[in-house]
């Protein structure tokens, strides 16, 4: 799936309009080493191909994607290791572009052109279409900057990240095949509103347990239903259907407190609650059938 920060776009355009430069960074990790897509786009309103500043996974490898008047330019940014979180960084003069992995430069190269002018940029995590599955990872720890930092300052940015990302306690994660046998009510958009969100909890049999520990054979999961006022196609998947599931503890995430949860399915509580953490609701209702 994807994401658009669509209220932000006269913050963005604005920061970035001195041309003196740009940077970008970010906190990512593949959820697999082979995969073609979009991870981050700073795009027009009608974006181009490329869009102006574009992260992708193009295969093993990131690219980094930055629109000139010459045309588009890029850059690799290193190979890709599934489930290895790194920062990527993107730093950008009027003559130079500088990637720095992990806070350590990777990538240099000037410049053919200067850069696109940063009018109504909208900023996109994963896919821009509804019609694509989208980029399999993580994102955190996005920043920008409307001019390019020096390495001294990319690397105290990365160390002071990883100092805070080191001292989170650890959420387990969990990656099972299962069956869907119940699903709680599920909210409408209308029924929802004022709040533009909400999560529902479905039933599944447990039939593999293919990374993890859980020797149950049943679980509770937390899917996003509505996202933005809209409601996602993984709502109406059928009862029976089989799928792979990445899950967290739900109370591992604290951020979810808050928000809306029908849960009207649980019966027996002493079966655990988990959360959707690999994004399976925010998939195309049709490959979430087939698996």
């Amino acid at each position: 799936g994807g994401f658009f920060a669509e209220q932000i776009e006269a913050f963005l355009s604005a920061s970035l309009q001195d041309g003196e430069g740009f940077t970008a960074t970010m906190w990512l990790t593949p959820e697999t080493r082979l995969e073609d897509g979009a991870v981050m786009t700073l795009g027009h309103e009608v974006p181009s191909k490329n869009g102006w500043l574009r992260i992708e996974q193009h295969g093993s490898f990131l690219r980094i994607g930055i629109a000139t008047k010459s045309g588009p330019f890029d850059l690799l940014a290193g190979d890709v290791k599934a489930a290895i979180t790194t920062s990527i960084t993107v730093s950008c003069n009027r003559t130079h572009a500088v990637i720095f992995r992990d806070g350590v430069e990777v990538a240099r190269k000037a410049l053919p052109a200067a850069l696109v002018r940063p009018e109504g940029l909208t900023l996109r995590l994963g896919s821009s279409s509804p019609d694509v599955v989208g980029w399999k990872g993580a994102v955190e720890g996005i920043c920008l900057y409307g001019r390019a930092l020096s390495a001294t300052e990319v690397r105290t940015l990365h160390d002071s990240t990883a100092q805070r990302r080191s001292q989170r306690e650890h959420v387990p994660s969990l990656h099972v095949r299962a069956v869907l046998r119940g699903k709680s009510t599920v909210p409408t958009p209308e029924e929802l509103a004022p709040y533009t969100q909400g999560l529902t909890v479905f039933l599944y049999e447990v039939v593999k347990v293919l990374s993890g520990d859980y020797d149950g054979s049943q679980l509770h999961v937390a899917h996003w239903t509505v996202l933005d006022e809209r409601a996602l196609a993984f709502a109406s998947v059928l009862e029976g259907s089989m799928h792979e599931l990445r899950l967290e503890p739900y109370d591992g995430n604290p951020q979810l407190a808050a928000e809306n949860l029908s849960d009207d399915i649980v019966e027996d509580f002493t079966i655990p609650y988990f959360y959707d953490a690999g994004g399976r609701s925010l998939r195309d209702v049709k490959s979430s059938r087939e698996e």
